[in-house]
């Protein structure tokens, strides 16, 4: 099966990885439990949340290209890269940026009952910011079969 590959994986990635592998062996067995995953986003900088989304873009791209149809989201991944480029044709750019825009605007709808924060006018902006980021990561990530961004 292999030990954590940290020639393609420098610091994202490798638990998926290691998921796709463990599966592939037949050692996956579903257990009935509740795990929260805090990393702090919500108290990193914003441009901490920037560099990791191309953090996590890069390991998607690479996960994509050696995993394929399996890897959850594909679709979610195609539309978001679709809107992205589309952002470079003229005329089409504009419902792209609307799309993303109301894309962007969906979080908020959940915050504003959970926070009260007035930077949160602000989200909707950083998200396609975000989400621009991740794609040019993930592709970027795709092309060369590499994760190497580390910050």
């Amino acid at each position: 099966m292999g030990l954590f590959d940290n020639k393609t994986f420098a610091t994202a990635g490798e638990d998926y990885d290691m998921y796709f592998k463990l599966k592939d062996k037949g050692k996956i067995a579903a257990i009935n439990i509740v795990v929260k995953h805090l990393e702090g986003a919500h108290r990193a900088s914003l441009k901490k949340q920037l560099l990791k989304q191309y953090q996590y873009g890069e390991a998607h791209g690479v996960l994509m290209r050696l995993y394929g149809l399996r890897m959850d989201g594909k679709r979610y991944i195609a539309v978001k890269s679709l809107l992205v480029f589309s952002l470079l044709v003229p005329v089409i750019n504009i419902v792209a940026l609307l799309l993303l825009f109301i894309r962007g605007t969906i979080p908020l709808f959940w915050l504003c009952n959970k926070v009260n924060d007035k930077r949160l006018i602000f989200l909707p902006f950083v998200n396609v910011a975000r989400y621009c980021i991740y794609t040019i990561a993930f592709w970027k990530g795709f092309l060369t079969k590499k994760q190497e961004f580390r910050y």
